[in-house]
């Protein structure tokens, strides 16, 4: 059964995935650039990109920008673009946004093959034209490579690199703006998938909006909620002090080089051949999830939980470059879907998952090396109890918020074609029913032996299967199949996982081949 629309999907990949950590967008066409200084002499930038947005600074200070909002591309597909009011005699720099990933303009100044600079200044007024601008050029990841050198220009002065990402893209002054002009620079730099500066736009607007219950104070609070939990999986940058209290400081700790280019585009996050001995442990991790990304969670649940009913707002999602509209449907969707990463961080938190990773990787171990050398890893901690009740709730209310999800989508009577997250159009009466009963299945195992079928037909025991879901000590008794080197070599010790399966499924079951490995692995 398919119940949700395609779009549903790649909208909890791009946020929720984040999460994991196995285990990023600012438009200026319609909402200002929040800083550009107009300056008495000036010259002009041009170049041809293939999407995106394009900004120059100067000496930390946004001073012209354009995106490729609205206008027709050539035949290739490109776009042209122009940056006005580039102040003559300071430091330049030009950084492109594509998909949150922040490229600097480098060139060639020495013309050996390599850009080796970000940076230059103007003598005098002039045009300079950079040509196509390619984010893809083989072997510059994470750089914007311009055809044409701008050194080459006469009145061009090339300086001494720079690497730092300049604090106003990801941090940009929100003072004296309204909230319509926070929510509209939000959105502009959502579109991007510019997550780090859109939070910095909607946290603005919701402190902004108080108890204010207008739909502008509802959109900022939903959108504060989406991109505050997203955006923990964008602050990638670090000062090379490994700690646990961001992306950045783990990367740190795992020896990724913390220059700021090498940490503003996904592509360019790089980690030594041989970790460090002091890198993050399992438990570390743990520490992260539970410390950084559960309080976010939480806050998120919060701004949606003050979110009203009459909610609704149109704006441009930027993974299809679609028009969508969002509603109380949406609110209580995300509700669901946040509930259910806090329970998940909770239920981890009840776990021993440490681990010497670097000592795991360094030396290339095996699963089976790994599980003989870790024996408490997956064992539950020596007090699991309040983390283990705290998931279980969080489950509960995120069954009952999905249940309301699909009542208030079923509900509605205007167009649901444009909705951001909507029913399956082929979606039947019967299969809300059955969808209904299947999540009221899943809530009552929380509690007690449950018996579960697909709510088709229920005369059919073949589709039964009778569900307890409590917390098990993977490892006491030891409830994982034995390995040989990276290989199930068995059968699991305890099919039923100490109660959590019922008598319909044999997790054991082995006959296609029969080998004494369970099917499940092949």
């Amino acid at each position: 059964m398919k119940l949700f629309k395609k779009r549903v999907g790649r909208v909890i990949l791009a946020i929720i995935s984040l999460l994991s950590l196995a285990l990023l967008g600012f438009g200026c066409g319609g909402g200002g650039d929040g800083g550009v200084t107009p300056q008495q002499e000036a010259g002009t930038i041009n170049g041809i990109v293939s999407g995106t947005t394009i900004i120059a600074v100067a000496d930390g200070e946004i001073v012209a920008s354009d995106d490729t909002t609205g206008k027709t591309p050539d035949a290739n597909g490109n776009f042209p673009f122009t940056l006005t009011g580039i102040p003559v005699g300071k430091n330049i720099r030009v950084y492109l946004i594509e998909e949150g990933g922040i490229f600097p303009l480098y060139f060639d100044i020495d013309d050996d093959g390599n850009p080796d600079t970000n940076v230059f200044t103007l003598s005098s007024t002039c045009t300079i034209d950079l040509g196509f601008v390619n984010t893809d050029v083989e072997g510059q990841d994470g750089k914007a490579i311009p055809e044409n050198d701008p050194s080459d220009n006469p009145n061009v002065t090339p300086e001494t690199e720079n690497v730092d990402i300049p604090t106003i893209l990801n941090q940009p002054d929100t003072s004296g703006l309204t909230l319509s002009q926070l929510i509209t620079e939000g959105l502009d730099a959502l579109k991007d998938v510019w997550f780090l500066r859109a939070k910095a736009y909607f946290e603005a607007a919701v402190d902004l909006a108080g108890s204010d219950t207008s739909n502008d104070a509802n959109t900022a609070r939903f959108f504060y909620a989406l991109i505050r939990v997203a955006a923990v999986g964008f602050d990638t940058y670090g000062d090379g002090v490994a700690d646990n209290n961001s992306l950045g400081g783990i990367l740190d700790g795992f020896g990724s080089p913390s220059d700021d280019t090498k940490r503003s585009n996904f592509e360019t996050i790089s980690f030594p051949e041989t970790l460090p001995d002091d890198s993050p442990t399992g438990s570390d991790l743990q520490s992260f999830l539970y410390d950084v990304v559960r309080p976010e969670l939480e806050g998120a649940i919060d701004n949606l939980d003050a979110v009203s009913q009459s909610f609704n707002k149109q704006w441009t999602e930027p993974f299809d470059n679609e028009t969508v509209e969002s509603d109380y449907g949406d609110v209580l969707f995300f509700m669901a879907m946040f509930k259910g990463a806090l329970a998940t961080i909770y239920t981890q938190n009840a776990y021993n998952l440490d681990a010497d990773i670097d000592e795991a990787v360094n030396n290339d171990k095996t699963t089976e090396g790994f599980l003989n050398d870790e024996s408490n890893f997956l064992a539950l901690s020596t007090s699991p109890g309040s983390d283990l009740i705290d998931a279980k709730t969080n489950f509960d209310s995120a069954f009952d918020d999905l249940t309301d999800a699909i009542d208030y989508m079923w509900g509605e009577q205007d167009d649901q074609s444009d909705d951001l997250i909507s029913l399956d159009e082929e979606t039947t009466e019967d299969e809300i029913i059955k969808a209904k009963k299947d999540i009221a299945d899943a809530k009552a195992s929380l509690n007690e032996p449950t018996l579960i079928n697909d709510n088709e037909d229920p005369n059919d025991p073949d589709d039964d299967l009778t569900l307890d879901i409590n917390a098990v000590d993977f490892r006491d008794p030891n409830l994982i199949p034995p390995f040989t080197e990276n290989e199930v070599s068995g059968l699991f010790p305890d099919p039923t996982f100490d109660g959590i399966f019922g008598p319909e499924i044999n997790l054991n079951e082995d006959i296609d081949p029969e080998d004494g490995i369970p099917d499940i692995f092949q």
